[in-house]
């Protein structure tokens, strides 16, 4: 593409200019006539008028000097019919030679130009092409699993409020019965207590015959009240386990929805950044262009003027000037070197969603608005928070592609200080770029390591020493193939006995674990892995699997054949008393993440990380760090 005619003329008129330079090194040894060489360079360029011809001329007018000096000779030879020297054919044949030469550059550059044109209205095409893939795949992956999410919340708020609706009816009829009803109102000898001790324990038979009476009368009176009575509070209950069942289902609703607007947001605004880029860019190339277009337009209807003035010397005497006329008042078609200048392409649609969890139309909407709400009220809502990011490959242009990889520390990295005198290191088991970190847990006696609450391990924390993306993170990933699970040591971080990772894949997980209701749904066994390690899958009082079993099948154990991942029911000896495991406990280093049975300490934390007991085998509370790695 040229920028300017005057660099576009340089390179049409340099055969020409050769000529001139070829002309000097010319000897009559190689068969050259000495004086036609002499007049072109000395007698021709000064006189004849072809000064454009020799070296460091002006290129931006060589077009014109060569028109005016071919007008010239033919109006001479069409005036006067004189016939051309030797020196003059000499200069006609290197000018024809330069305007043959510019017609095709012309051609060519057309052709660039255009094909410059086109790249650029590709680049910004390339935009919405790459947005719609981006709409289509990981958005609208992260899209189906925020409805199917809102479905399930809404399904179970459903039921809630037809729960509560039940519980209405019924505690309302037995207080309706209990307050107004006679049958309701307890026998008289209840009253003069003739069920009192000493009329059931009697040995007088007058007296146990008005006992006897007063059960008599008593027990349909009891039957009726009784009968009610346990409908209400048997649908009260009912409507409490639903609650429970709803909450989690609400966070999760509220956590994937986050998710899934913030990936929208991330599509458009690459969508919108793309297409101010490359339409900067169109500006550019179509103004650069349309410069060039005009300059050669300009010189191609030059150089076929001039091409016509060439039949003036081959026509006959008397038909000279005529064809010089005709030539003065020809024009010349231009079409096929005019650009096409297509429009630039609209951005395709990308509606972002106008509110997040929490703001007041998104609560309007999604709950308040919802036939549900009355009867079955929402809990707090949790609001947006930006998930740790994994750290981009060293490359100037990173291409995003799910899902993430590189270590993914970012929120995760944990860092606490000695406790009790207990010089602590962070501990990072792998830095390789292939995984993603999405659990980090070390063990830390003077902290409340993990949340009590399952719903909050769940959404995802970022503690002082523990933190965890949330199940909703680790679905967005999509279908995980490995996850790799490793154990460390925060004092002893050098030594290999004590730092480990094992790696599991989609088979691995035992396929018969119970009660896991809040990992039921999750789109990978890897993700599953994760999530149970982390302890987002139990509530509870949901053992997940027999005690001495492992989750994990045969064989996927971190070090010797002794060594296992099981849950434990025993009675630890550690700081915090708990009295058994119920998610998982690796033998024999003695790690687990402990859940406090009603026996334990009521001022203990409800959930923690920590040891069964101090006095195992090998590495006895060296052992302090879970961390869990996905791809």
């Amino acid at each position: 593409m040229w920028s300017d005619r005057s660099a576009m003329l340089w390179l049409f008129m340099s055969p020409l200019i050769g000529l001139t330079y070829a002309a000097q090194e010319c000897s009559v040894s190689d068969g050259c006539e000495q004086r036609s060489i002499s007049l072109l360079q000395k007698e021709g360029l000064r006189s004849g008028g072809l000064l454009f011809l020799q070296e460091g001329a002006d290129a931006g007018q060589s077009l014109v000097a060569a028109d005016d000096f071919v007008t010239n000779l033919a109006q001479k030879v069409a005036g006067h019919n004189i016939p051309m020297t030797a020196d003059e054919n000499i200069a006609l044949n290197a000018i024809k030679e330069f305007i043959q030469r510019l017609f095709s550059t012309a051609a060519t550059q057309f052709g660039a130009d255009q094909q410059s044109v086109n790249a650029a209205i590709a680049l910004m095409t390339a935009c919405n092409d790459e947005a719609k893939s981006g709409l289509d795949g990981d958005v609208a992956f992260v899209k189906q699993a925020m409805v199917w999410a809102r479905g399930n919340h809404s399904t179970c708020r459903n039921n809630q409020s037809d729960d509560n609706g039940t519980m209405d009816t019924t505690c309302l009829e037995y207080t309706q019965y209990r307050k107004t009803n006679a049958s309701a109102i307890p026998p008289e000898c209840i009253k003069d207590n003739h069920l009192g001790k000493a009329f059931v324990q009697t040995s007088d038979k007058e007296d146990q015959k008005t006992m006897e009476s007063c059960l008599e009368e008593t027990k349909p009176w009891l039957d009726s009240l009784y009968s009610k009575y346990l409908t209400c509070h048997e649908d009260q209950g009912e409507l409490d386990v639903r609650k429970k069942d709803c909450d989690p289902k609400q966070a999760s609703f509220e956590s994937t929805y986050c998710q899934y607007a913030e990936k929208l947001d991330d599509e458009c605004d690459e969508l919108d950044r793309c297409m101010s880029r490359e339409g900067d860019n169109r500006l550019f190339v179509f103004g650069d262009v349309r410069q060039a277009e005009v300059a050669r337009i300009a010189d191609y209807r030059s150089a076929k003027r001039i091409d016509c003035l060439f039949t003036v010397f081959e026509a006959e005497n008397k038909n000279k000037k005529s064809t010089l006329a005709d030539c003065q008042a020809a024009t010349y078609n231009t079409d096929h070197l005019v650009i096409e200048y297509p429009p630039a392409p609209a951005p395709i649609p990308c509606a972002r969603e106008p509110s997040r969890p929490c703001d007041t139309t998104w609560l309007t909407t999604e709950y308040f608005n919802q036939p549900w709400h009355a009867k079955a009220p929402t809990v707090a809502c949790l609001p947006c928070v930006t998930l740790p990011s994994p750290a981009p490959p060293p490359v100037a242009t990173p291409a995003p592609a799910p899902p993430p990889s590189g270590t993914g520390l970012g929120d995760l990295n944990v860092n606490f200080g000695s406790c009790g005198g207990n010089a602590r290191s962070e501990v990072k088991l792998t830095t390789s770029t292939d995984w993603t970190m999405v659990v980090n847990y070390q063990d830390d006696d003077c902290t409340d390591d993990i949340p009590d609450s399952v719903a909050n391990i769940v959404s995802g924390f970022s503690h002082s020493n523990a933190a965890y993306v949330g199940n909703a993170a680790i679905d967005a990933f999509g279908q995980l193939t490995k996850a790799k699970v490793c154990l460390g040591s925060s004092k002893d971080t050098g030594n290999a006995a004590y730092n480990f990772c094992v790696e599991l894949g989609d088979g691995d997980l035992d396929g018969t674990i119970k009660q896991e209701s809040r990992c039921s749904s999750a789109v990978s066994n890897v993700g599953k892995i994760a999530m149970i390690f982390a302890g987002g899958c139990y509530d509870d009082g949901q053992d997940s699997f027999s005690s001495g079993r492992s989750f994990l099948k045969a064989g996927t154990t971190p070090s010797s054949n002794s060594a296992r991942w099981t849950p434990r029911n025993a009675n630890p000896t550690a700081k915090y008393n708990y009295d058994k495991v119920s998610v998982w406990h690796f033998e024999p280093w003695g790690l687990g993440l402990w859940i406090k049975d009603t026996k334990a300490n009521t001022a203990i934390p409800k959930r923690e990380i920590g040891f069964w007991s101090g006095n195992h085998a090998v590495g006895a509370n060296l052992v302090d760090t879970l961390q869990v790695f996905v791809k």
